[in-house]
């Protein structure tokens, strides 16, 4: 049975979304039924982001092993140990975008559980009001915990990287020095934009609240 269902059936009464002091209405609420359906197509979509997410990190990590065997093995091509470092710049673009989209998905999730339990009243002031999944999961990525399990893991995947840009350009830069060079300096800059989109998706309330007011606007 989904949310929705329980809501229609012998459910606990829900209030008004407009009315702030939760009166109580025995009858349907649209409104409720909506925002219902979309926090749940929102779930079941956000179902795939880590699975995802995982896969990219996977790749990431295995693409540095081949790129690191390709460094150690010296009877590789100059030219081509010099182009090796840009191969991650598409998977690490990739995975910023993913990430933004997620912490988007995560913070309107996040708003649609909050505007749900606005909209049940409890049998009990002291129950809990379901959906509290998306406040939990967001107290734990944003505390303590999450952040230092990112931080740690940035930093680990960074500090390969750039082991494995100073040595691709140390290894070709005699044979090949403007391909080195210019390697170096593109897989530079675009790892410094990936990290700037990256401090940009821990922010995804800009992005929904601009949304919002875009679309109260349009209205």
């Amino acid at each position: 049975m989904t949310i929705r269902e329980a809501n229609r059936g012998s459910a606990p009464s829900v209030a008004s979304a407009a009315d702030p002091q939760r009166e109580r209405n025995p009858g349907p609420n649209p409104y409720l039924d909506v925002l219902l359906a979309s926090y749940e197509a929102e779930r079941l979509a956000d179902s795939n982001g880590p699975a995802a997410l995982i896969g990219l990190l996977t790749a990431t990590i295995g693409l540095s092993g081949l790129v690191g065997a390709l460094l150690i093995n010296h009877g590789a091509p100059t030219w081509l140990i010099a182009l090796a470092p840009t191969a991650h710049i598409p998977f690490m673009a990739f995975g910023a975008l993913m990430a933004h989209v997620s912490q988007v998905r995560g913070e309107l999730i996040y708003r649609y559980e909050r505007e749900i339990r606005r909209c049940i009243s409890p049998p009990s002031p002291w129950l809990l009001v379901p959906p509290v999944g998306g406040a939990l999961m967001r107290r734990v990525w944003r505390g303590w915990f999450g952040s230092s399990v990112v931080v740690l893991l940035l930093i680990s995947i960074l500090a390969g990287y750039i082991a494995i840009l100073v040595e691709s350009y140390r290894l070709s830069h005699d044979m090949h020095p403007v391909l080195a060079l210019s390697a170096l300096s593109f897989c530079s800059c675009a790892t410094l934009v990936i990290l700037v989109l990256y401090a940009f998706a821990l922010f995804p309330e800009r992005v929904v609240d601009s949304e919002v007011e875009r679309l109260a606007q349009s209205a």
